[in-house]
């Protein structure tokens, strides 16, 4: 059946090798998502009056719009190419909260180095010099070090020997900025290239140098004066930020408005310039007279593509970042270039001139920036470029490792549903197909190999939704062996050999799963390219399942029948339902039009009549966030169990255990995350203060009492019996001390045994003390102090944080989607023109789309409207929608394909056509349904109830399987008749017509 086997075997072995190589490479390949794990929660803060202020939001602009655009960018840099799966939220007015799966600190026990130059108290210094011969250990790509005591992150190491660190942010984590003599040890904390990326202003501009007074002829000033202004201002202000200076106007000290003052970078640690020395005048071009009406603002949101490559001089092993501007700029760029022949052009990324080259000819768009970069700086600074600029400056305000938000119940319930649904699918094969079923079996589980070795390179982020996609993937790989058994089966009945009927089998079932994975694979790519974030990582998912799915059936399954046949296999024994139906489908097209219009109509008066807040989830609501510690460690699945008995919007939050609060599986510290009415989000009132009310009471016997909860005891009430609660564990020997100021004689402090933040204290006060002024002592002995290791008391109370979070669904992310998803309908229409040479197969196969789509959506919103399950749409649900958008397609191609067959071979009408076609393929069509609908049964039955992503995912597709299967026979092959026959009747229209007006003209010429 294969003539030359060899090849075969090659590719098999090579996909085989490449798939374990990836799967077991040393290097973790696979992070759970944040529902299974936990991740990093990193809250974001942004100054929008220092903002306004330098110039960065103009006066009339709203600060909201603004911080969404941020939004945006942000989770490009989190997630590149869409696999993290991580919450990115605005919090409150000027806040963002990003939760990324896993630990992206990467902790390290890398040996310290030491300070080879002393740094000052100073917030402001630029870099750190440390030992060469120590510096390698610490990331290029930036991290975080101490200093005795003082947290600082850093943006790139570089430098001549690698030992300067740049990009410098002091009092990291609440520590403070102190006087750091040479050789004092500095120690990695992390590495976090995520955080790095997020808080990269990605601020590109290219603008003229200013070496003479060309520019400033007529303006009252020249280069001498303005840099006499810059000196002054400096003295003034020592360590002062030039962008500061910039935002001054003339008046006030400032520079002429036509130009600006950016430092030039330092060339390595030789480079003792001071700033004023380093400082590059640039033309503002938009506020010279001779340029004012020209739009040369050339930054990276102009961009089209930005790669690393190698330094194309060769002369050393730097890499340079290619860069290329939209089309719509290259002519504009090339003016602005050749306006400044023979001057230089500065480079500027995030406020610093990278480079100044000479301009020597007009440059078209087109070009390179030239660093001294290290490989890994380079590949950075790309992902920062190809996200866009920032224009307001995220401070890292908080940073916290957060549990995972489904509880080891769910999750096993979760690994259980779904090894037993593929185990499902995999028995009913072998059962129905019988040998060539075991041929499949295998062919699967190979399919599995490579699927997750494919998805190994992508490093994406497990959850339990991705999961279940996995398995689904699996189960609908099942419909190309399907496919090809029964075209097997069909020779055979036609009389071939065994061998012929083999070989005929997969040729003719090439076509249909050739077609019906083309199309989904477009649609795939169009996402991938088109959309972003999550949407971009379920392309990135799909996209390898139907390449490894189609290999592992043309490929794979054709080499075990060849093996089979060669080694004297007579005969292929199958089931046979359905092989011979022969009903008269088109004539119910009527009744199953008038079905589906009511139906599609019922299910959209559903979706709108349906309350925003009841079919939809915080992913496109909004919601609030409560923060909140317990008096003694609790699981989480006993505080779930709590907050769900309160009423209200409160009880259906997400508990997440913050991670630093863990005692033996058991946590002090919670987070709750619910979902709460839109127009609470975008009210100005104090709903969340209505929110930390209903936790404080409805929690109360669960909450810590303090953080200072005192009693007297004793016949004299002189005795104390005291509680403290603190954010982090401190010596006992130092808050007994801290007491003894506080007025307490002799206290004897325990650490609490199960949290080590908590102390219980006993000791007596002096005669005439009062229970208020001693808290109020107490309060003044340890806030804003610190203890003997340096680290500051925090003292939270029961409810430390309650704020509104927006909606994860906005903006671009929702634009990018709806636009990604028009462009794949367009495509698949396109498409099937080109394979069926007719655009009524393509309409037709879109057509019912969108009934399925629309059917499926009305019974999800129903069902979770009346309580009988939990679903809402939010982002795996959209992942739920696109896999039945896919099996909905697979299976109406798979019918217009034998149509397209038989067209040629069947004689009568079109109708006649369809009918068999349908009749044909419908032993297929029930298996693969069956089949798929096994598994997400499987998974429904076993997560119904519990109210987990599982329960909503699987309820949709058992609905979209449904309803595809149904369309596929009632929808799309009607249609198809319909369209053809409009056609046809327009045809031979347009033929009488012009049979009329060609008999008119005869006449005319007779006469």
């Amino acid at each position: 059946m294969i003539e030359n086997i060899g090849r075969f075997y090659i590719s098999i072995g090579i996909a085989l090798v490449v798939a374990l190589i990836a799967l077991f490479a040393p290097a973790k390949t696979f992070e759970l998502g944040l529902d299974l794990q936990g991740g990093t929660r990193y809250v974001f803060a942004f100054d929008f009056e220092k903002e306004r202020e330098l110039g960065n939001i103009g006066p009339n602009e709203s600060p909201q719009q603004v911080i969404r655009e941020t939004i945006d960018i942000i989770s490009t840099r989190a997630d590149p190419d869409g696999v993290r799966e991580p919450i990115i939220r605005q919090e409150g007015f000027d806040r963002v909260v990003v939760e990324l799966p896993g630990t992206t600190n990467t902790e390290v026990t890398a040996p310290p180095s030491t300070l080879q130059e002393p740094i000052d108290a100073s917030a402001s210094i630029e870099q750190i010099v440390i030992d060469a011969a120590t510096a390698s250990p610490f990331p290029i790509g930036g991290g975080k070090i101490e200093i005795a005591g003082e947290k600082i992150r850093y943006d790139s190491r570089g430098g001549a020997q690698g030992n300067v660190l740049s990009g410098i942010r002091r009092g990291e984590e609440s520590t403070t900025p102190t006087q750091h003599a040479a050789g004092a040890p500095v120690r990695l904390v992390s590495a976090d290239a995520i955080l790095n990326a997020i808080q990269n202003l990605g601020d590109l501009s290219f603008e003229i140098v200013l070496d003479d007074n060309t520019y400033l002829s007529g303006s009252g000033t020249d280069l001498t004066l303005e840099r006499k202004k810059l000196e002054t201002w400096l003295t003034a202000n020592p360590g002062g930020d030039l962008r500061e200076f910039n935002a001054l106007s003339a008046q006030d000290g400032g520079p002429n408005e036509r130009l600006r003052w950016l430092p030039d970078k330092r060339s390595d640690v030789s480079d003792t310039r001071t700033l004023l020395q380093r400082a590059v005048p640039l033309l503002r071009t938009e506020n010279h007279p001779d340029f004012a009406d020209k739009d040369w603002r050339f930054d990276g949101q102009k961009l089209a593509r930005a790669y690393p490559s190698p330094d194309p001089s060769q002369m050393s092993s730097d890499w340079v970042v290619n860069f290329e501007f939209d089309s719509a700029y290259h002519a504009s760029f090339g003016a602005f270039t050749e306006t400044f022949l023979e001057r230089r052009m500065a480079v500027n990324l995030n406020g610093q001139v990278e480079v100044a080259p000479n301009i020597n000819k007009a440059i078209y768009g087109v070009g390179f920036i030239e660093g001294r970069y290290k490989y890994e700086e380079a590949q950075s600074l790309v992902t920062v470029l190809r996200s866009g600029s920032l224009r307001l400056k995220p401070e890292l305000l908080a940073e916290e490792r957060v549990g995972p938000t489904l509880g080891a119940e769910y999750v096993a319930r979760g690994g259980y549903s779904g090894a037993l649904a593929l185990a499902g699918v995999l028995v009913f094969m072998a059962w129905y197909y019988r040998r060539l079923g075991m041929f499949a079996v295998v062919s699967l589980l190979a399919n599995m190999v490579f699927l997750m070795g494919g998805l190994a390179f992508l490093r994406p982020a497990i959850t339990l939704p991705g999961i279940a996609g996995i398995i689904l993937t699996i189960g609908m790989a099942v419909d190309a062996n399907i496919l090809i058994f029964d075209r097997i089966r069909e020779e055979r009945d036609n009389g071939r050999n065994v061998k012929q009927a083999a070989k005929n089998g997969f040729d003719k079932a090439f076509s249909a799963i050739l077609d019906a994975n083309v199309t989904t694979f477009l649609t795939a790519m169009i996402l991938k390219f088109v959309a972003t974030g999550p949407v971009r990582g379920f392309a990135n998912t799909l996209s390898i399942g139907i390449i490894t799915s189609v290999f592992s059936a043309l490929v794979v399954t054709r080499v075990l029948v060849h093996r089979s046949l060669e080694s004297g296999t007579k005969d292929f024994k199958v089931g046979t339902w359905m092989v011979e139906a022969a009903y008269d489908w088109m004539a119910k097209r009527k009744v199953a039009l008038g079905l589906s219009i009511t139906a599609v109509t019922v299910s959209l008066l559903i979706f709108l009549a349906a309350p925003r807040a009841t079919k939809y989830g915080i992913d496109f609501l909004g919601g609030a966030t409560v923060q909140f510690r317990t008096d003694s460690p609790q699981t989480p699945e006993a505080i779930r169990t709590a907050v769900a008995a309160l009423p209200g919007y409160v009880s259906g939050a997400t508990i997440k255990p913050v991670v630093s609060s863990s005692t033996d599986g058991r946590y002090t510290e919670f987070r709750a995350v619910f979902k709460v009415d839109p127009d609470m989000v975008d009210a100005d009132g104090g709903a969340e203060q209505e929110f930390k009310a209903e936790i404080e009471t409805g929690l109360v016997d669960l909450l810590q009492k303090g953080p200072i909860d005192l009693e007297l005891v004793g016949a004299d009430n002189l005795g104390v019996d005291l509680h403290l609660y603190f954010g982090e564990g401190h010596p006992a020997a130092d808050v007994a001390a801290a007491l003894t100021l506080a007025g307490i004689v002799d206290p004897q402090v325990a650490e609490d045994p199960t949290r080590p933040d908590t102390f219980e204290v006993t000791g007596r006060i002096a005669a005439g003390s009062d229970t208020t002024g001693l808290m109020l002592s107490i309060e003044q002995a340890f806030v804003g102090q610190q203890d003997s290791t340096g680290l500051g008391y925090t003292m939270p109370v029961a409810v430390s944080d309650s704020s509104l979070v927006g909606a994860q669904v906005v903006g671009d992310l929702r634009d990018k989607a709806i636009l990604a998803l028009l462009v794949s309908l367009f495509a698949i229409v396109m498409y099937i023109r080109v394979r069926f040479a007719d655009y009524a197969y393509g309409f037709a196969a879109v057509t019912a789309l969108i009934h399925d789509v629309t059917i499926t959506l009305g019974m999800l919103v129903l069902a979770n409207w009346v309580g009988l399950i939990s679903a809402e749409i939010d982002l795996p649900m959209i992942a739920a929608f696109l896999t039945i958008i896919g099996y909905s397609l697979n299976d109406t191609i798979v019918v217009f394909d034998r149509v397209r067959e038989n067209i040629p071979r069947v004689e009568g009408s079109l109708g006649d056509v369809l009918n068999k076609s349908i009749n044909q393929t419908l032993s297929r069509t029930i298996l693969t349904s069956a089949t798929t609908l096994m598994a997400v049964l499987v998974l429904f039955a076993f997560n119904v109830g519990t109210g987990n992503t599982l329960e909503g995912f699987s309820f949709a597709m058992a609905c979209g399987v449904f309803v595809g299967t149904y369309s596929s026979i009632f929808i799309a092959s009607p249609l198809l008749l319909f369209f053809e026959d409009y056609a046809d009747k327009r045809a031979a229209k347009h033929a009488e017509r012009e049979r009329l007006e060609g008999g008119r003209s005869a006449a005319k010429v007779t006469s």
